[in-house]
């Protein structure tokens, strides 16, 4: 009988996969974090209120034209 040393190699290939895997999802997340669209749903919004005798009151006295079928009328 003849004893044979035999060699185990390490799967390198696969070990090389799963890093590249695994580096592709991270620059993915961080590129699709830095490039996200900046979307408006996280500021406050405020509303403005302006009583309709305050308006009324204020173009009468600026101008005393009147719109007619989209022509001002003075």
């Amino acid at each position: 009988m003849q004893a044979r040393l035999e060699f185990t190699r390490f799967p390198t290939s696969v070990l090389a996969f799963v890093f590249a895997l695994v580096l592709a999802a991270l620059i993915g997340g961080m590129l699709g974090y830095v490039i996200k669209p900046a979307t408006p749903g996280g500021e406050t919004s405020r509303v403005v209120v302006i009583r309709s005798d305050q308006l009324v009151e204020s173009n009468s006295r600026d101008n005393a034209c009147v719109f007619i079928d989209h022509h001002k009328a003075c």
